[in-house]
């Protein structure tokens, strides 16, 4: 891609940072090493300023963001995103690539090729589990952005195989290319703490993560077991979550949400935890728990969709519908000191075969593949 240009939806960093997020702001950050092109970054403006996150500059954090703001008044939801568009309508500029990392084209960026990251199909296979606003949005724009797509980007052969099925394509069609963590900042090494024991989930607080099971789980555990390891619940305050919050504010003494946290914060947690569990039902790829790993922390996940395919052998599964089958493995591994250091070991080898450099280097392959 030589003297190319190359243009990046960058909109997803305009929010507090999750998964999507994390995807964006690592790879577009190295992809200026790994190219010779002309970058510009779409901020609802355009840029050639690279990404940089707050929580990795600043020692306060000011957590207020667009999203939080939007999911607390829905009816703004589109108007920000018209507003967002718009602004896309009076760039002239056609680009040699454009590269969508959040699912869906903006049909006002004009390129020659177009590469699309598709995560998941949970909109298509579970609308259920999301705001019907969104379901609506992206219902509207799928079926153009896959016919639009010079080529189709997912983080798990999982995945793949789904969006091949579901939309009749060639598997030539769709690249899998694996997520990262970072190294500087997810790494074993206890943290020296005044508080109890714990075992943690981190991740957005919405449906499809199956905390409310999880909750229902962890009361199942012997009286001795819950004061002897608290839970802690840290992320993002997705949608659906009113029962999940509810059951947290009548277990406070055993459970605790801490709200969104920054990536230092989640590090710490991560290397201070005794176990971590991740019962989600649905995972294109599944970050936390490869974040955790690397911290040498112990890992439960869900057997379902991406998770056994990204954790191997490095972790004790769940099915996440059986509440009895998720205390049964809790309560084997937090009785299990020798089973949480095997885990640990374990998991700390299977997090190093996912690197951010390697991930950035892969879409730049794939990049220079789609533009010759």
């Amino acid at each position: 891609m030589k003297n190319h240009s190359l243009i990046i939806n960058s909109t997803a960093l305009l929010a507090s940072i999750t998964g999507i997020g994390r995807y964006v702001f690592e790879v577009s950050k190295r992809l200026s090493n790994e190219i010779d092109s002309n970058i510009t970054y779409y901020y609802g403006y355009f840029s050639k300023r690279p990404p940089v996150l707050r929580e990795e500059t600043c020692t306060a954090i000011n957590r207020f963001s667009l999203r939080d703001f939007i999911v607390r008044h829905p009816f703004l939801k589109n108007s920000a995103r018209t507003i967002i568009k718009t602004f896309s309508i009076l760039n002239p500029v056609k680009y040699d690539l454009y590269w969508e990392p959040n699912i869906l084209l903006n049909p006002n960026i004009k390129a020659l090729h177009k590469v699309v990251t598709l995560h998941d199909l949970s909109v298509e296979k579970f609308p259920e589990w999301h705001p019907e606003e969104r379901v609506r949005y992206y219902n509207k724009f799928i079926k153009n952005t896959i016919k639009q797509a010079s080529g189709i980007i997912t983080g798990s052969y999982y995945t793949k195989r789904e969006i091949t099925e579901y939309f009749n394509l060639s598997d030539d069609s769709v690249e899998v290319i694996y997520h990262g963590y970072d190294k500087n900042m997810f790494f074993p090494g206890k943290v020296k703490t005044d508080s109890k024991p714990f075992m943690l989930f981190v991740g957005s607080v919405e449906p499809r993560k199956n905390l409310l099971n999880l909750l229902k789980a962890y009361n199942e555990l012997p009286l001795y077991l819950k004061k002897d390891f608290s839970l802690k619940i840290a992320g993002y305050q997705g949608w659906g979550n009113k029962d999940v919050l509810k059951l947290i504010d009548q277990n406070k003494e055993y459970i605790s949400y801490t709200g969104y946290l920054s990536n230092f914060e989640i590090a710490e947690l991560y290397r201070s935890a005794s176990l971590f569990i991740y019962p989600s039902f649905y995972e294109g790829f599944g970050l936390p728990p490869i974040e955790a790993m690397a911290s040498g922390c112990p890992v439960i996940v869900s057997n379902r969709t991406s998770l056994p395919e990204v954790c191997g052998d490095a972790a004790v599964y769940i099915e996440p519908q059986s509440i009895d089958d998720i205390t049964s493995k809790i309560k084997a591994v937090l009785e299990d000191e020798s089973l949480r250091d095997r885990l640990s070991i374990a998991g700390i080898s299977q997090a190093d075969k996912y690197n951010w450099d390697v991930s950035a280097n892969k879409h730049a392959d794939y990049f220079r593949e789609i533009s010759e």
